[in-house]
């Protein structure tokens, strides 16, 4: 059995697996006696039935790809599928839940960014270009995974895991640094720096943006600094903070690259020469 086949059966019995986890909550979707449960039914039922379509179309089309020899296809095709899954929880977690007047939010604008960078990706995968654009998509959908997900545990501010936030704030950030950290096209020197020290300038915007909202409705987005504290010379000194961060995270993130692409290269078998 090939390779892909393999992969196939993997991909199509996941299916199985999601579609079975999610008709195990039936049985809470028809109890509304018990708000709660009820809508962790509908929830688990939705990401559950996502889940297993995602599955079920990747494997059926890595069979398909595979018939007619296009097996280089099979990443694209992930990409634009799992793009597609994260555009489909910023619907989920934002309109269809009643929030679509808080698609400024930082955690709608990251997912959604990350979400048309794989289909981009995916759709333009011979396009070395389209891959630079996954650090400054980091840079703003990892501080949404590091603060919400440190707040929460430590009890420090209450963020929404619910339904789709669950994906936006703790899943689709690390799928997007896996595809990075596997798949990122490795670039030059003078490339990694220019990256690393742009890679803060869509974070700052959107601060800049929060900024000025605050001085036209007196309330920040996340509310996470005291109204009091909104000096000249505070915020000044947060955008340096924030921009000296996020330009370390990427130098992190570029490092961890180099050091998955060295991996990839001593596992990949020596080219034999013909003579």
């Amino acid at each position: 059995m090939s390779k892909a086949k393999k992969m196939s059966i993997i991909f199509l019995s996941l299916s199985l697996v999601f579609l079975i986890i999610g008709a195990s909550f039936h049985s809470l979707r028809i109890n509304r006696e018990n708000e709660a449960l009820f809508i962790l039914g509908v929830n688990m039922g939705i990401a559950m039935i996502s889940l297993f379509i995602i599955f079920l179309v990747y494997g059926i089309s890595i069979l398909i790809i595979e018939k007619n020899n296009r097996l280089e296809l099979a990443l694209p095709i992930g990409k634009i599928l799992i793009g597609i899954e994260i555009i489909f929880t910023v619907i989920w977690g934002y309109p269809l839940s009643g929030g679509g007047e808080y698609m400024y939010e930082l955690t709608c604008l990251s997912n959604l960014a990350g979400g048309i960078l794989l289909i981009l990706d995916g759709i333009l995968y011979k396009k070395r270009q389209i891959g630079l654009i996954y650090p400054y998509v980091l840079a703003c959908i990892l501080p949404v995974f590091f603060i919400t997900v440190i707040c929460t545990i430590f009890n420090i501010a209450h963020f929404n895991f619910s339904g789709g936030f669950f994906f936006m704030h703790a899943i689709n950030p690390l799928v997007i640094l896996a595809f990075f950290t596997f798949f990122y096209p490795v670039n030059k020197k003078r490339e990694n720096i220019i990256v690393i020290f742009t890679s803060p300038l869509p974070i700052l915007l959107f601060l800049l943006f929060d900024l000025i909202r605050f001085y036209i409705r007196g309330e920040l987005i996340y509310g996470l600094i005291p109204k009091e504290a909104m000096q000249v010379w505070i915020v000044i000194l947060i955008g340096l903070i924030v921009y000296a961060l996020i330009a370390f995270l990427a130098f992190g993130l570029l490092s961890l690259r180099k050091s998955t692409y060295r991996f990839q290269e001593r596992r990949r078998p020596p080219i034999k020469n013909e003579s």
